[in-house]
């Protein structure tokens, strides 16, 4: 799941019979933070690198684009959400491939509004994106993606300018990374 996996399936004798989730493993370290220590409690977005730029490409998409423009945006650039910004750079909203689900040929018009436009018609109100700040723990990073049942957090500077994104598969590289992973028990 570390490399972008996001569901596996658990065959048993050839058979599937469950499927486990990123959502899942998250719900598990959720519920056993406390055997990840420090690591989780009190490192930083930053010291965890969870922000380089290197692995966390940001496409940004002006919050005025039709919705077909940022959906070929996406497409071409293999990402499954993207931050709106305003004319200032400051993320308004976020858009994924998820808010596409109750598409029908009804609403299907709706395609051709401004993507913010779309999301407001869509849901009836304005989804403010969920954010951190470098200085913000793991252990809140964790707690947003449950809390708000979202797929990316993204990273913002003190004036709301996106600087990179936190996804599931962020998380779980930072898991399976040494800092991460308490060190042996001792019997004294």
């Amino acid at each position: 799941m570390a490399r972008g996996v996001h569901r596996l399936a658990v065959v048993e004798n050839g058979t599937v019979v469950n499927i486990v989730s990123q959502w899942d493993i998250l719900m598990l370290v959720l519920a056993r933070v406390s055997f990840l220590g420090t690591a989780v409690e009190k490192t930083t977005v930053e010291e965890a690198k969870l922000v380089s730029k290197a692995f966390n490409l940001l496409f940004k998409v002006p919050a005025d684009s039709d919705v077909v423009d940022t959906l070929k945006y996406m497409n071409e650039n293999g990402v499954s959400g993207v931050p709106l910004v305003d004319d200032t750079g400051k993320i308004t909203q976020n858009f994924s491939f998820t808010d596409m689900l109750n598409l029908t040929s009804v609403n299907f018009p709706l395609l051709a509004l401004p993507t913010k436009e779309f999301l407001l018609r869509v849901y009836g109100f304005i989804k403010p994106p969920v954010v951190c700040h470098k200085t913000d723990t793991v252990e809140n990073i964790l707690l947003k993606f449950a809390c708000y049942g979202i797929h990316r957090v993204y990273v913002v500077d003190d004036c709301l300018h996106p600087e990179a994104v936190i996804t599931l598969t962020d998380v779980m590289q930072f898991l399976l990374r040494a800092e991460a992973r308490p060190g042996p028990v001792c019997a004294q």
